[in-house]
C-alpha cells in the first residue's frame, strides 16, 4: 500500500511542475483524469472517497529530490509561473 502512496504522491508533484499556477480543485482533477491508476491504487475506487481524500492531500508535505519538504500547497503557490519552475529546475542538483 505504501508503495501506491508513493506513487501517487510523486504523481501529485508532477501535476504542479507540469501544470503552473495549479489550484487544488484542478490538482485533484488533473489527477483523478490524468492519474486515475495511481489514484485508484493508492485511494480505491470510490469517487466521493477519493477526492476527500486528495483535498486532505493537497495540506500533506512532499520531499522533493534537493531534500526541501513543503506542502503541495505551497509548492502550487511557489510554482505560479511558467519561469518559476524553469528557476526550479535550475537550482537542483542533477
Amino acid at each position: 500500500m505504501e508503495e501506491f502512496l508513493n506513487e501517487l504522491r510523486h504523481a501529485a508533484f508532477e501535476v504542479l511542475l507540469l501544470h503552473p499556477a495549479t489550484t487544488r480543485d484542478k490538482w485533484v482533477q488533473i489527477l483523478i483524469e490524468q492519474y486515475p491508476t495511481e489514484v485508484t491504487d493508492a485511494l480505491g475506487t470510490d469517487t466521493e472517497t477519493t477526492r476527500e481524500r486528495l483535498n486532505k492531500m493537497w495540506h500533506d508535505t512532499y520531499t522533493d529530490t534537493a531534500g526541501v519538504t513543503r506542502s503541495y500547497a505551497d509548492w502550487a503557490a511557489l510554482f505560479a509561473t511558467e519561469e518559476d519552475i524553469s528557476n526550479y529546475y535550475k537550482t537542483i542538483p542533477k
